[in-house]
């Protein structure tokens, strides 16, 4: 279907929009906001309407419709106050301002065909448009001849039905001296302007449909394709169907990238094809990969490698070998990475070591906990590295140092490795890369607690998936600023992100991603004290990290789904929870440590104290061999807090624990840091000094204050001890407001806790209840078997100590 208004044309089958001046090209948001209005013309489409149809509304920005209007009228030559086109109408929406005219479109020049939709395409008619082309081609040849190498990407190029020799030999090694420096923009143009001197050509027009992929150039790949797509002959050759899929995916259009690569593979099979077979196979991982689904991906390369009936050549069974191992690792089966690995050596062409393996080898150390080693082996190969001109390479690389240098705590020289991949990704044309990187950089220093230049990052990457259409990465980019407004106490920001980026994952049904947002949420359902809130998001998320075989992430979310169902009392799920943890194969060092940390807790409100110290002690042992400072730190903390339970030295424990709380601080770790404080502010309670523990106790609160962070769990604990530092006649009321919070969030383990410590004190329940009126969940209490160990300290504390 063609639509006239005023002096433009948008051809709904080609794919195309026409001017005075020919072609305008439109991004594929303004291309469907302008499809949308003159689909609706003369009526006026609601706002709300546009968002849902153009963007699905849950990822986008409250600017995002009106730039987009204004980049259409830009292209239009429209006007805001007096405007041709589009016309705005506040408050309610948009409408086009000149009358529709609606058109069958005019495919019957000779050589067309029916296209894949039903519309008749002329091959040759879109090259007919420039009157001055025999005279033009000279002019060309000449400055061709000359060296002239700097082809607009946009420019249309005039064609002559008879080539131009000169001009053609020069216009083929510009192309291929492009592609040799990896630069797809200037690549595409020059295929572009060989495609318009012989358009009948489709090595070339193949040619130039990839090279625009490349260049993520999707609104020149769309038409070329589409035009490609008219040739009976080539409508379903594995190669065009390849291309076809990786349009689907820079669309976001993850499930049509699939069926395309499954009928690639198809034809590739039944035309004994094997290269397009294999890439058939690498597209369908890719897709996979794209949705989180790493169990799938690394299914789809297993396959090939399998087929007896297609023969493969060493080069395409070391690169799907390769990226077998990228997925194992990924998935955190470091043991089968490796193996793969020793595999994927087997078919090297050359006896020299591939730096692709070299780099895949090193990031296994590192996850192994091995970080200098790592660094070593990848230092090493810088000189190879750069011998390697393929630049996908040399991310690899710059990405590898920059992860392993922040994993040993080097984390101004990994986020210089990282510019350094930003700026090769810049001069190659690589944004999508680029922005990959940007999300990886900001997911390492965000566990550094540098958050604000994570945020930096992710939102240089969130840019580059909105301009090109890439809902997934715009979501994945939406929930990481989310975790970063967390944890820097924007909590109203943090939530309203999430509930964003989940809303789209959840639409997209991407596993891995919605899984981790799912987790981000569930955290901040529970530390604002909703636990049946964040035991369901904790569900999503387990589940989701499962279905997407990514054990670290499993693990880590199983962990914290089983510390908070010990908060909620219900120690029965959370050992059967724990159980099938312990039973998961795999995993690196730090999320096996997540796992015996919960089992020290959940050991710790059973009254195991001996237990609970054995898988404290082996976390701390995995956390210090996986060289990441933070966590050790957090392991040592939760030692410290065991050890007041046993009697340990009072004073030892609160030295160290305000050295903690000093590191945790200088890491903008707000949460970590009071609770070393508490520990800290208790060891005082324990030496019998009540009035020196309420000053801290007061000092803490007041920095909670000042810091604007939420942690329902933390607070109770603090209500508990300055319950026992207050003044005697203070403690009953104290300990009657904390159970009421308790209760209202369903933290039966702190009212197991409170009854504990009544009974020292001769009281109980009855007590609390006759003061506050409390309606005590006494059964469900009963059921939880808890065996709360109170510190020995308790017990002495009297009401003369008490109010000094």
């Amino acid at each position: 279907m063609q639509f006239h208004f005023g002096k433009y044309v948008l051809d709904t089958d080609m794919g195309r929009l026409t001017g005075p001046e020919g072609d305008i090209v439109l991004r594929r948001q303004a291309w469907r906001l302008l499809v949308e209005l003159v689909e609706q013309a003369p009526a006026l489409v609601e706002r709300d309407d546009l968002l849902d149809r153009v963007w699905g509304r849950s990822a986008v920005s409250p600017n995002t419709l009106p730039q987009t209007i204004s980049e259409l009228r830009q292209a239009l030559g429209d006007q805001v106050r007096q405007p041709d086109y589009i016309e705005t109408c506040h408050g309610r929406g948009y409408r086009m301002a000149c009358p529709v005219e609606r058109r069958a479109a005019d495919r019957s020049e000779a050589g067309s065909e029916k296209g894949e939709n039903g519309a008749e395409v002329g091959f040759s008619r879109q090259w007919r448009r420039w009157p001055m082309a025999v005279a033009m081609v000279g002019l060309f040849a000449l400055v061709a001849a000359l060296g002239w190498h700097g082809f607009d990407s946009e420019a249309p190029v005039p064609a002559s039905q008879s080539a131009n020799p000169i001009m053609t030999e020069t216009l083929l090694r510009q192309a291929e001296v492009a592609s040799a420096r990896h630069d797809p923009r200037a690549a595409a143009s020059s295929w572009r302007a060989l495609a318009l001197i012989e358009p009948d050509n489709l090595d070339w027009a193949l040619a130039q449909a990839e090279a625009e992929l490349d260049a993520l150039q999707g609104e020149h790949a769309r038409r070329s394709l589409a035009l490609l797509a008219t040739n009976p002959a080539l409508r379903q050759h594995p190669h065009l169907l390849i291309l076809r899929a990786r349009l689907a995916e820079i669309d976001g259009e993850f499930d049509q990238a699939l069926q395309l690569a499954r009928a690639a593979a198809v034809q590739a099979h039944s035309l004994d094809l094997p290269e397009f077979y294999s890439q058939a196979a690498r597209m369908k991982a890719r897709a996979w990969k794209r949705q989180g689904e790493l169990d799938r991906a690394a299914a789809a390369i297993q396959a090939v490698l399998e087929e007896r009936d297609v023969v493969l050549d060493l080069n395409a069974r070391f690169d799907l070998t390769l990226e077998l191992a990228v997925l194992r690792r990924e998935q955190g089966r470091l043991r089968e990475a490796r193996a793969t690995l020793e595999q994927a050596r087997n078919w090297q062409v050359s006896g020299v070591s591939d730096p692709r393996l070299m780099i895949q080898e090193a990031l296994i150390l590192a996850a192994e906990g091995q970080a200098p080693k790592a660094w070593e082996s990848l230092q090493s190969m810088a000189v190879s590295v750069t011998e390697d001109l393929a630049p996908d390479t040399h991310l690899a690389w710059h990405s590898a140092l920059g992860q392993v240098a922040m994993e040993m705590g080097e984390i101004d020289q990994g986020l210089t490795a990282f510019e350094q991949g930003f700026s090769l990704a810049r001069t190659t044309g690589a944004a999508y890369q680029a922005a990959g990187l940007k999300i990886n950089a900001g997911s390492l220093l965000a566990r550094h607690d540098r958050f604000e230049e994570a945020e930096h990052l992710w939102r240089g990457a969130l840019d580059v998936f909105e301009r090109i259409g890439d809902r997934r990465g715009e979501a994945i980019a939406l929930g990481n600023l989310a975790a970063a407004a967390s944890a820097q106490g924007h909590n109203a920001q943090s939530g309203a992100l999430n509930q964003r980026a989940l809303a789209l994952f959840r639409e997209l049904q991407l596993d891995g991603p919605r899984a981790r947002t799912a987790f981000n949420l569930a955290l901040v359902a529970s530390r604002e004290g909703r636990l049946e809130d964040a035991e369901a998001l904790f569900e999503e998320a387990q589940t989701g990290f499962q279905n997407a075989g990514v054990v670290d992430q499993m693990l880590y979310v199983g962990a914290s789904r089983v510390d908070f169902r010990v908060l909620a009392g219900d120690l029965l799920l959370a050992e059967s929870l724990l159980e099938g943890l312990e039973e998961v194969e795999g995993g690196s060092m730090l999320a096996r440590a997540a796992v015996l940390a919960s089992r020290g807790r959940l050991e710790k409100w059973r009254g195991r104290l001996k237990l609970s110290r054995l898988a404290f002690e082996a976390a701390l042992v995995k956390r210090q061999n996986s060289g990441h400072d933070g966590w050790q730190a957090t392991s040592e903390l939760e030692l410290l807090q065991l050890a007041l339970l046993e009697g340990g030295d009072h004073w030892q424990i609160r030295v160290q624990a305000l050295e903690l709380a000093d590191n945790f601080r200088m890491t903008s770790q707000s949460r970590a840091a009071a609770r070393a404080e508490l520990v800290a502010a208790e060891a005082l309670l324990a030496q019998g000094d009540a009035l020196a523990a309420r000053r801290e106790l007061e000092q803490i609160r007041r920095s909670q204050h000042e810091h604007a962070f939420v942690d329902t769990s933390l607070a109770l604990d603090l209500y508990w001890l300055e319950a026992w530092a207050g003044r005697e006649e203070e403690r009953i009321p104290r300990l009657s407001a904390l159970a009421q919070r308790a209760i209202e969030g369903g933290f039966l383990g702190k009212l197991a806790q409170i009854e504990a410590g009544l009974a020292v004190r001769g009281l109980s329940f009855e007590d609390l209840e006759g003061i506050a009126g409390i309606d005590l969940p006494r059964q469900a209490i009963d059921d939880a078997s808890l065996m709360i160990v109170l510190p020995p300290y308790l017990s002495s504390i009297a009401g003369v100590t008490a109010s000094r």
